[in-house]
């Protein structure tokens, strides 16, 4: 009978001390690396589009103040050629 690393038998009892890479590794490792990865991605996409946001309302505050003339048809032309109705991006 073979025993994996870290693992024996304890008074007719088997037991297993793997290290903590062996288990973060194991099938529930990829599982949590994916999931805080996607929680990482979420909280930097939503940071960008509160910056985006802000800077939109920025250059609409800076146009009704007319200290700047902003284009908004160029700027809506200019977003809706990147994006078709599915919202995939055009390069």
């Amino acid at each position: 009978m073979t025993i994996a690393r870290g693992c024996g038998y304890l008074e007719n009892k088997a037991y297993c001390n793997l290290p903590l890479e062996d288990l973060l590794f194991s099938g529930g490792g990829g599982f949590l690396f994916g999931a805080l990865a996607g929680y990482a991605i979420k909280k930097v996409l939503k940071i960008a589009a509160v910056v985006v946001g802000l800077f939109v309302a920025g250059l609409a505050f800076l146009a009704y103040k007319d200290w700047i003339d902003v284009k908004w048809m160029a700027m809506e032309n200019g977003a809706k050629g990147k994006y078709d109705h599915s919202g995939i991006t055009h390069p």
